[in-house]
Formats: structure tokens, C-alpha cells, sequence
């Protein structure tokens, strides 16, 4: 849907490289684009477990915003959809950058639908890591356990993590 001249035999060939030499790899996605229809969400499904198949070890999912000045933009200011400028329609178009509050531009698929897509692929995408390199979740574990943090998606989970005990003990404090 969204114009990238890549080949995703040379790119995979070229991960499959990286993953032999040591490197960590990031595969990042965007779900919900305006045009995307369910079978094309299943078609990146299906590329997120053949990602973990392949060895990469973290995955971003993202939701759809437009851009202003863009091919998207045009075409749904075109439609109708996005009003005029203001503070807020700014606002609602970088909220959805957060994958666990989207807003989605996609008239197939609910804001509630594309967070619900969102966590199911990053699920689907780790659990399928997991399963094809188990030893990597105990790895994440034991980093947990130890304050480690050896990439993003660990550093975002201890930081996570950190936020809850300070909730609690605030709560527990009153």
C-alpha cells in the first residue's frame, strides 16, 4: 500500500546474514493504513512470525497517522477526513502514534480494533520468537530479574515495571 521499492527476499537474505554474525535485529510495522484491508493485516502477521523465524529479536508495531503534506494527507483531506488545521487535530494524529492508544484512519477498523491488532501482533511476533529461541525468554527474564537491559524492548518492559512498583507503593503509602 505504501510506495517502498523494497525486495523482501534480498532484505530477509540479508537478515538471516545479520543474525548469523551476531547482530539484533528490529522489524518495524505499520498497521492501519487508510487503504489496508484485514487480509493485508494477516499478510503482516504472517511476516512478523517469519521475522522471529528468521532470528530478528525485536519488532515495533505501530498504527497509521497521516503525515501532513503527504499522498495520505491529500487524499483523505480529499474525503473529507481530516479537518481543518488546529491544535487538536494535531493531537489526535501524534496520539496515535502511541500503539497502546491509537486513533485509526482506517474506516474497516475501530481505534478499540487496531490496539487490539496491535498487542495481537506483538504477541504473536514474541510468542513466535519464543518458541522458535527459547532460551531467549529466559534471557529476558533473568535481565529483568537483574536490571539488566540489553535493548529496547527490554528497557521498555524495566521501565514499565518501575512505574508499577511506584504506583503501588504510592498506594500503598496513602
Amino acid at each position: 500500500i505504501i510506495k517502498k521499492r523494497i525486495n523482501l527476499g534480498h532484505m530477509m537474505q540479508a537478515a538471516r546474514d545479520a543474525v548469523k554474525c551476531g547482530m539484533t535485529l528490529q522489524a518495524n510495522f505499520v498497521l492501519g493504513h487508510h487503504e489496508e484491508s484485514l487480509s493485508d493485516i494477516l499478510s503482516t502477521y504472517r511476516f512478523l512470525v517469519h521475522c522471529a523465524w528468521v532470528g530478528f529479536t525485536e519488532v515495533h508495531l505501530a498504527c497509521f497517522y497521516p503525515l501532513p503534506n503527504t499522498e495520505d494527507w491529500e487524499k483523505l483531506r480529499a474525503q473529507g477526513r481530516i479537518p481543518e488545521y488546529s491544535d487538536s487535530l494535531f493531537l489526535t494524529i501524534f496520539q496515535g502514534a502511541d500503539p497502546l492508544r491509537p486513533v485509526s484512519w482506517n474506516e474497516h477498523f475501530s481505534d478499540r480494533q487496531m490496539q487490539i491488532m496491535i498487542v495481537f501482533g506483538y504477541a504473536l511476533f514474541y510468542g513466535s520468537s519464543w518458541v522458535f529461541r527459547p532460551w531467549r525468554f529466559f534471557q529476558l527474564l533473568y535481565h529483568l530479574a537483574t536490571g539488566q537491559a540489553t535493548n529496547k524492548t527490554e528497557r521498555i518492559l524495566k521501565e514499565s515495571f518501575r512505574k508499577i512498583r511506584m504506583i503501588g507503593h504510592a498506594e500503598a503509602a496513602n
